[in-house]
Protein backbone atom coordinates (compact mmCIF):
# COMPACT_ATOMS: atom_id res chain seq x y z
CA UNK A 1 0.00 0.00 0.00
CA UNK A 2 1.15 3.59 -0.50
CA UNK A 3 0.51 6.27 2.16
CA UNK A 4 1.55 9.61 1.05
CA UNK A 5 2.52 12.46 4.12
CA UNK A 6 2.55 16.01 3.72
CA UNK A 7 3.20 18.04 7.61
CA UNK A 8 5.89 20.57 7.62
CA UNK A 9 6.18 19.56 11.22
CA UNK A 10 8.90 17.03 10.73
CA UNK A 11 9.15 15.06 14.26
CA UNK A 12 5.38 14.31 13.73
CA UNK A 13 5.61 13.28 10.03
CA UNK A 14 8.65 11.10 10.98
CA UNK A 15 6.23 9.71 14.35
CA UNK A 16 3.72 9.09 11.75
CA UNK A 17 6.05 7.45 9.52
CA UNK A 18 7.42 4.92 11.92
CA UNK A 19 4.37 4.17 13.71
CA UNK A 20 2.78 2.78 9.86
CA UNK A 21 5.67 1.19 9.72
CA UNK A 22 5.42 -0.44 13.15
CA UNK A 23 2.18 -1.96 11.77
CA UNK A 24 2.87 -2.97 8.34
CA UNK A 25 6.42 -3.05 7.17
CA UNK A 26 5.13 -3.88 3.65
CA UNK A 27 4.11 0.32 3.43
CA UNK A 28 5.35 2.82 1.03
CA UNK A 29 5.49 5.80 2.65
CA UNK A 30 6.43 8.81 1.17
CA UNK A 31 6.57 12.59 3.60
CA UNK A 32 6.46 15.76 2.12
CA UNK A 33 6.66 19.40 3.76
CA UNK A 34 5.92 21.09 0.31
CA UNK A 35 2.75 20.69 -1.52
CA UNK A 36 4.28 21.22 -4.76
CA UNK A 37 6.30 18.26 -4.14
CA UNK A 38 3.04 16.67 -3.27
CA UNK A 39 1.17 17.05 -5.68
CA UNK A 40 3.62 15.92 -7.98
CA UNK A 41 3.94 12.50 -6.24
CA UNK A 42 0.08 12.01 -6.23
CA UNK A 43 0.03 12.44 -9.99
CA UNK A 44 2.37 10.12 -10.52
CA UNK A 45 2.27 7.09 -8.18
CA UNK A 46 -1.76 7.82 -7.40
CA UNK A 47 -1.28 6.49 -3.67
CA UNK A 48 -4.45 4.69 -1.73
CA UNK A 49 -4.12 6.78 1.44
CA UNK A 50 -3.37 10.84 1.46
CA UNK A 51 -2.79 12.02 5.03
CA UNK A 52 -3.13 15.40 4.74
CA UNK A 53 -2.52 18.93 7.48
CA UNK A 54 -3.81 21.89 6.41
CA UNK A 55 -2.43 24.27 8.81
CA UNK A 56 1.13 24.45 7.15
CA UNK A 57 3.43 27.62 7.01
CA UNK A 58 1.79 27.66 3.03
CA UNK A 59 -1.61 28.15 4.49
CA UNK A 60 -3.42 26.04 1.75
CA UNK A 61 -6.54 25.06 3.40
CA UNK A 62 -9.07 23.79 1.99
CA UNK A 63 -7.47 24.60 -1.51
CA UNK A 64 -5.28 21.27 -1.32
CA UNK A 65 -8.12 18.95 -0.71
CA UNK A 66 -9.72 20.05 -3.36
CA UNK A 67 -6.34 19.58 -5.56
CA UNK A 68 -6.03 16.48 -3.84
CA UNK A 69 -9.07 14.98 -4.39
CA UNK A 70 -8.71 16.12 -7.83
CA UNK A 71 -5.53 14.42 -8.73
CA UNK A 72 -6.32 11.75 -6.86
CA UNK A 73 -9.91 10.65 -6.57
CA UNK A 74 -9.74 7.35 -5.70
CA UNK A 75 -7.76 8.03 -2.76
CA UNK A 76 -9.03 8.06 1.17
CA UNK A 77 -7.79 11.71 1.87
CA UNK A 78 -7.62 11.81 6.25
CA UNK A 79 -6.97 15.08 7.32
CA UNK A 80 -4.96 15.12 10.68
CA UNK A 81 -4.78 18.09 12.20
CA UNK A 82 -5.17 20.85 15.19
CA UNK A 83 -8.50 22.19 13.61
CA UNK A 84 -11.26 21.16 16.25
CA UNK A 85 -14.54 23.40 15.50
CA UNK A 86 -16.81 20.86 13.76
CA UNK A 87 -18.18 23.59 11.55
CA UNK A 88 -14.65 23.94 10.11
CA UNK A 89 -14.38 19.82 10.12
CA UNK A 90 -17.43 19.91 8.07
CA UNK A 91 -15.47 22.41 5.38
CA UNK A 92 -12.89 19.51 5.24
CA UNK A 93 -15.39 17.36 4.52
CA UNK A 94 -17.14 18.88 1.58
CA UNK A 95 -13.59 20.03 0.41
CA UNK A 96 -13.11 16.03 -0.39
CA UNK A 97 -11.56 14.56 3.07
CA UNK A 98 -13.06 11.69 3.57
CA UNK A 99 -11.94 11.80 7.28
CA UNK A 100 -10.57 13.56 10.20
CA UNK A 101 -8.23 12.68 12.87
CA UNK A 102 -7.24 15.50 15.56
CA UNK A 103 -3.87 16.00 15.85
CA UNK A 104 -4.30 15.43 19.95
CA UNK A 105 -4.12 11.65 18.66
CA UNK A 106 -0.86 10.25 19.07
CA UNK A 107 0.96 9.18 15.51
CA UNK A 108 0.82 5.92 16.80
CA UNK A 109 -2.92 5.58 17.73
CA UNK A 110 -3.69 7.68 14.31
CA UNK A 111 -1.56 5.06 12.07
CA UNK A 112 -3.67 2.32 13.97
CA UNK A 113 -6.88 4.01 12.77
CA UNK A 114 -5.85 4.75 9.71
CA UNK A 115 -4.79 1.29 8.72
CA UNK A 116 -6.96 -0.98 11.40
CA UNK A 117 -10.23 -0.15 8.84
CA UNK A 118 -11.39 2.76 6.94
CA UNK A 119 -14.78 2.66 7.70
CA UNK A 120 -13.93 2.70 11.38
CA UNK A 121 -13.25 6.50 10.55
CA UNK A 122 -15.85 9.27 11.95
CA UNK A 123 -17.75 10.78 8.90
CA UNK A 124 -17.33 14.70 9.25
CA UNK A 125 -21.13 15.04 8.58
CA UNK A 126 -23.89 13.08 8.99
CA UNK A 127 -25.88 11.40 6.50
CA UNK A 128 -28.53 13.74 5.40
CA UNK A 129 -26.85 16.72 7.84
CA UNK A 130 -24.49 19.50 6.67
CA UNK A 131 -23.10 22.78 7.82
CA UNK A 132 -20.95 24.14 5.34
CA UNK A 133 -20.14 28.12 5.89
CA UNK A 134 -20.89 29.92 2.70
CA UNK A 135 -19.98 33.58 2.35
CA UNK A 136 -22.39 35.75 1.19
CA UNK A 137 -21.23 38.21 -2.20
CA UNK A 138 -21.46 40.89 0.49
CA UNK A 139 -19.34 39.02 2.96
CA UNK A 140 -16.52 37.86 0.61
CA UNK A 141 -16.59 41.80 -0.52
CA UNK A 142 -15.97 42.73 2.99
CA UNK A 143 -13.76 39.79 4.28
CA UNK A 144 -11.59 40.87 0.85
CA UNK A 145 -11.52 44.21 1.54
CA UNK A 146 -10.30 43.13 5.31
CA UNK A 147 -6.96 41.17 3.93
CA UNK A 148 -6.09 44.55 1.76
CA UNK A 149 -5.65 45.93 5.19
CA UNK A 150 -8.72 48.42 5.06
CA UNK A 151 -10.84 50.07 7.86
CA UNK A 152 -14.51 49.36 8.32
CA UNK A 153 -14.38 53.15 7.43
CA UNK A 154 -13.04 52.39 4.00
CA UNK A 155 -14.89 49.45 3.57
CA UNK A 156 -18.24 51.20 4.07
CA UNK A 157 -17.04 54.14 1.85
CA UNK A 158 -15.67 51.59 -1.28
CA UNK A 159 -19.10 49.16 -0.73
CA UNK A 160 -21.55 52.42 -0.35
CA UNK A 161 -22.78 51.17 3.18
CA UNK A 162 -22.61 52.36 6.69
CA UNK A 163 -20.30 51.80 8.71
CA UNK A 164 -22.36 49.81 11.20
CA UNK A 165 -23.36 47.77 8.66
CA UNK A 166 -19.78 47.19 8.21
CA UNK A 167 -19.09 46.30 11.77
CA UNK A 168 -21.97 44.45 12.17
CA UNK A 169 -21.09 42.36 9.58
CA UNK A 170 -16.99 41.92 10.51
CA UNK A 171 -18.94 40.92 13.88
CA UNK A 172 -20.86 38.50 12.51
CA UNK A 173 -17.80 36.76 10.25
CA UNK A 174 -16.29 36.71 13.39
CA UNK A 175 -18.77 34.88 15.94
CA UNK A 176 -19.42 32.36 12.88
CA UNK A 177 -15.76 31.50 12.45
CA UNK A 178 -15.22 31.55 16.06
CA UNK A 179 -12.97 34.25 15.98
CA UNK A 180 -11.75 36.90 18.79
CA UNK A 181 -11.02 39.72 16.45
CA UNK A 182 -11.00 40.89 12.86
CA UNK A 183 -7.08 39.76 12.31
CA UNK A 184 -7.73 36.53 13.81
CA UNK A 185 -10.29 36.11 10.98
CA UNK A 186 -8.04 36.99 7.98
CA UNK A 187 -6.04 34.64 9.03
CA UNK A 188 -8.18 31.58 9.60
CA UNK A 189 -10.06 32.48 6.46
CA UNK A 190 -6.88 32.61 4.76
CA UNK A 191 -5.46 29.62 5.90
CA UNK A 192 -8.77 27.35 5.26
CA UNK A 193 -8.30 28.68 1.46
CA UNK A 194 -11.58 31.18 1.43
CA UNK A 195 -9.49 34.21 0.68
CA UNK A 196 -5.71 34.37 -1.04
CA UNK A 197 -3.26 37.42 -0.09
Amino acid sequence: MNIALFDDQIYIARELSKSFNILDKSLFICWFDESAALLKHIEKSKPEIIVLDLMTSEELGLHLIDQVAHLCPNAYIVVYSVVTLPIIQSCILEAGAHFFINKKTPPNKAAEMILENKTSFQPLLQEGKSTTIALSKKEKTIVNLMVEGLSASDIAKITKTSINTINNQKNKLIKKFSCNSSTELVVKLTRLGYVKI
